[in-house]
């Protein structure tokens, strides 16, 4: 099971780094999207399916802040084909808080979903637990 979290820029660098100040409970690595794939600042000509691809391969779980990958077919299919585990929040208009809260509340949670794969789980930044979309 990875271990690593490749977390979306839409997400923050603040989430990335307080869920790392944490390692030591959950022993896992959050890497900020900017800092493995700077390019990604920029309007991309080429989609996100290289780059779900590419990370996958590496072992990382992806983080990111809506459910826009379930709703690109070529994303989606990358996610497939690949097998990919993606978290992502319920809601776009989450702020920075309500993502960390949702991660916090929930990690046990996605920890045993990340079992799988491919995987798109929904996280909810309240009490509703997450839920597998794929």
């Amino acid at each position: 099971m990875s271990k690593q979290l490749y977390v979306e820029n839409s997400v923050g660098r603040s989430v990335t780094d307080a869920f790392n100040k944490f390692r030591r409970e959950h022993e896992w690595e959050a890497v900020f999207q900017h800092d493995r794939h700077p390019q990604m600042q920029q309007r991309q000509d080429e989609g996100d399916s290289w780059w779900i691809k590419e990370v996958t391969a590496e072992g990382f779980a992806i983080v990111s802040c809506d459910l826009a990958i379930v709703e690109n077919a070529e994303e989606r299919q990358a996610v497939i084909d690949s097998g990919a585990q993606v978290v992502a929040f319920a809601k776009a208009s989450y702020n920075r808080w309500d993502m960390m809260r949702g991660l916090c509340r929930h990690w046990l949670s996605i920890e045993r979903h990340l079992g799988a794969h491919p995987l798109i789980l929904r996280v909810w930044a309240g009490s509703r637990a997450p839920d597998k979309l794929l």
